[in-house]
């Protein structure tokens, strides 16, 4: 984001750096982060909090630079959007999870020790069920978590989703 003087000279600039940049609405990368940081009590409990502090503290650095967030990205917009890209977030963190929450172990295997292929096979190829499954049994906490989202993804997302792609 880039500030002008009067005169049109740019005198400040704002570098936003967000993994999941993109022309999507930045409820994305607030969900997203929610999602893949913390588990579904917490999300549970202050969803919405959460996405006030985001939102208050956008507003208030957007004020330091003389602009006033309301005009940009209104609290309600906001909230509304969050709410409409929550599904998303819910599937994207069940996918990421499965390797965000390897072992360390697992992580050293597979992503220092490993020259060979089975790498990109079980990010990419039909070895993800089969280190998910042993991660499954090794650590009850890998388990749970992704247990978790799956039981969200069946009691949030409808059962008949709209076909209007």
């Amino acid at each position: 984001m880039f500030r002008y003087d009067p005169s049109g000279k740019l005198n400040g600039c704002r570098l936003i750096d967000f993994q999941f940049y993109t022309y999507c609405p930045p409820a994305i990368d607030f969900t997203f982060c929610l999602y893949l940081t913390a588990d579904q009590a917490t999300r549970d409990l202050h969803f919405d909090a959460f996405a006030r502090i985001y939102h208050d503290s956008f507003a208030q650095l957007l004020a330091e630079d003389s602009f006033d967030a309301e005009d940009y990205l209104p609290w309600t917009t906001f909230r509304d959007s969050c709410m409409e890209v929550r599904n998303v977030a819910i599937v994207y963190a069940a996918h990421c999870l499965q390797i965000m929450l390897l072992s360390s172990n697992t992580t050293v295997e597979y992503f220092v020790n490993d020259t060979s292929d089975r790498l990109m096979d079980v990010m990419y190829g039909d070895g993800r069920r089969e280190l998910v499954l042993c991660q499954c049994e090794k650590e009850p906490s890998y388990k749970a978590r992704l247990l978790e989202v799956i039981h969200e993804i069946k009691d949030r997302l409808p059962d008949r989703p709209p076909m209007n792609i």
